[in-house]
C-alpha cells in the first residue's frame, strides 16, 4: 500500500553528487566527456535536478574533482598514485610533466592536456610491495588485461608501455637524485621525496582521467538551507554533504568527504528539528 510521509520540520537533502552521471558531467564540463568514474551508478544527481526545479540554485556545476583511473575502453584502474612518495607520472614521452603532490585540479588539467590524455603511473617493486592486497592484486590483473606492465628493467618498461626508453630511463634517474638530494626539479616536496625508483622489477599503470567526486551542487546557506539564485531561502529546504556547492572549493583534500558529511549533516538535522 501507499505510505505518505510528511515532514512537519524539514526536509534534508543528503544524496551525493553527479559523478556517476558522466552524461550530466559533460554536460556542465565539457572537457570531461571522455572521462570515466569511479562513482558507482546511483551517484547521478537526480535529486540535486529535483531540487534545482523546485528553484534552488546551482553553483560551480564545472568543478569537478578528478584523479588518475582507468582510461575509457580500458578495463582496470591501477591505483599506484594512491601514495604520493612511491610514484612518478609520465607522458607518453617517458618525461614527467608535473608534480605528483599537484593539487588535484592542476592533476586533473595537466592530465587532459597530454597526448592522448594517457599518462603512466611508474613504481618499483618495494613501491609495488608497500600497496595494499588489493592494489597489488589489481596490477596483477592489469598485467594480464593490458592495464599495467612489469620489467626487470625501465628500458623494457618502456618499450611495453611505448615511450622513448632514453627519456623514461632519465627521468627516473633526475627524480632519484632529486629525493638523495631532496630538491625535486618539478618541486614536489621534500616531505614526499622520500622514496627512489630502483628496486627491479618495475611497474607501470596506465593513467587516464576518472571522475571521483563533484564539487559543485546546491547553493546553501551557514545555517544548511536551501537558497534561491537571489539567495532567498527555500522554507523548509535543508542539504548537505556531495550535493551542495561550495564547501571544498576548487580542490577537495582527500578524506574530507565525510567530514563534511558528518559536520553538515549534523547541522541540518540540528536546525530541520528546530525549524529554523
Amino acid at each position: 500500500k501507499t505510505i505518505l510521509i510528511e515532514a512537519t520540520h524539514g526536509v534534508i537533502l543528503a544524496a551525493g553528487g553527479f559523478g556517476g552521471n558522466l552524461a550530466m558531467v559533460a554536460q556542465y564540463n565539457p572537457n570531461l566527456k571522455d572521462a570515466t568514474t569511479d562513482n558507482v551508478s546511483s551517484v547521478s544527481g537526480e535529486v540535486l535536478k529535483i531540487a534545482a526545479s523546485h528553484g534552488v540554485a546551482l553553483d560551480y556545476m564545472d568543478q569537478v574533482e578528478c584523479l588518475p583511473g582507468c582510461p575509457k575502453g580500458r578495463t582496470l584502474r591501477i591505483r599506484f598514485h594512491v601514495d604520493v612518495p612511491r610514484f612518478v607520472l609520465v607522458d607518453s614521452s617517458g618525461n614527467r610533466f608535473i608534480r605528483e603532490d599537484s593539487p588535484r585540479d592542476e592533476l586533473r588539467d595537466a592530465l587532459l592536456n597530454t597526448p592522448g590524455r594517457i599518462a603512466f603511473t611508474i613504481v618499483d617493486q618495494e613501491g609495488y610491495k608497500s600497496f595494499s592486497s588489493h592494489i597489488r592484486r589489481d596490477a596483477v590483473l592489469g598485467v594480464e588485461s593490458g592495464d599495467a606492465f612489469i620489467s626487470d628493467t625501465l628500458k623494457e618498461l618502456a618499450q611495453q608501455i611505448r615511450v622513448p626508453p632514453e627519456n623514461l630511463i632519465k627521468t627516473i634517474e633526475i627524480y632519484n637524485e632529486g629525493v638523495r638530494l631532496k630538491k625535486d626539479v618539478l618541486g614536489k616536496h621534500e616531505t614526499k621525496l622520500l622514496y627512489e625508483i630502483k628496486k627491479p622489477p618495475f611497474w607501470a599503470g596506465i593513467a587516464g582521467i576518472t571522475v571521483h567526486s563533484t564539487l559543485g551542487g546546491l547553493r546553501i546557506d551557514e545555517c544548511t538551507r536551501c537558497l534561491t539564485d537571489e539567495n532567498t531561502v527555500v522554507p523548509g529546504l535543508f542539504a548537505a554533504g556531495e550535493i551542495t556547492a561550495g564547501v571544498h572549493g576548487a580542490n577537495r583534500v582527500g578524506g574530507n568527504g565525510l567530514l563534511d558529511a558528518v559536520v553538515f549533516g549534523r547541522l541540518a538535522g540540528e536546525k530541520a528539528a528546530q525549524g529554523i
